[in-house]
């Protein structure tokens, strides 16, 4: 099927082909690792500050060394931040992807997030990423800007081309000059937004509990 963004939600457009939920051992690691940032409220539902569900966690599924725009993903699906447990229909391939069109493809029981691209982005920057999460939380979110984390600037709006190359700069940048605690960044144009990445589900969520933590060391 081929679908048109919602404004707010979906930025992008995408084609979904309906198949089962994947049964790639990466989903394992998904769920897990999810509820994690759930039972601290970095994913979930809030009508009144977001008017949407939130976060999203993705892992780099196929071959190593695909070429950028065919990094295959699996990513949780759109609105399904309210979920306390997901299960394997949670959760779609994206077999590929353009970002001058601002399109998606994907393989699975449910539509991709709307942070697809920017988890897209992320893989394309470096091979070494295997995993992203993106949460919201405010207080980690306040302490990274205020910290000098690396930031996409608050012009940027999500869910769009812009975010997804500024993410990919600040990946390909850290790098070479790892912020503090690395493999993280603070959305600052979308409000609570936090993206830590690493070699596994493990190492991404990890890393975004670094700063959760951090956050609140008096």
């Amino acid at each position: 099927m081929t679908q048109e963004p919602k404004d707010g939600v979906t930025k992008y457009s995408f084609e979904r082909r309906e198949l089962a939920g994947s049964r790639d051992p990466a989903v394992d690691d998904l769920i897990r690792f999810r509820s994690e940032l759930f039972v601290r409220e970095a994913i979930g539902c809030d009508r009144r500050r977001y008017d949407a569900c939130y976060g999203n966690v993705s892992a780099r599924v196929g071959p190593w060394a695909a070429p950028t725009g065919r990094r295959a993903f699996l990513v949780s699906g759109t609105q399904t931040g309210e979920k306390r447990e997901t299960s394997a229909d949670d959760y779609v391939t994206v077999v590929r992807y353009d970002h001058d069109q601002n399109r998606v493809w994907a393989e699975g029981p449910v539509d991709p997030s709307s942070e697809s691209l920017t988890h897209a982005s992320i893989y394309d920057a470096d091979l070494a990423v295997r995993a992203v999460v993106h949460g919201h939380e405010r207080q980690t979110w306040l302490w990274l800007l205020a910290h000098g984390a690396p930031q996409v600037p608050k012009a940027v709006a999500y869910g769009t081309p812009e975010m997804a190359a500024a993410a990919r700069t600040l990946v390909a940048e850290s790098r070479q000059k790892p912020w503090r605690l690395p493999n993280v960044l603070a959305m600052a144009g979308h409000e609570d937004g936090v993206v830590a990445w690493g070699d596994s589900v493990a190492d991404a969520t990890r890393r975004f509990l670094a700063v959760y933590d951090a956050a609140r060391i008096r």
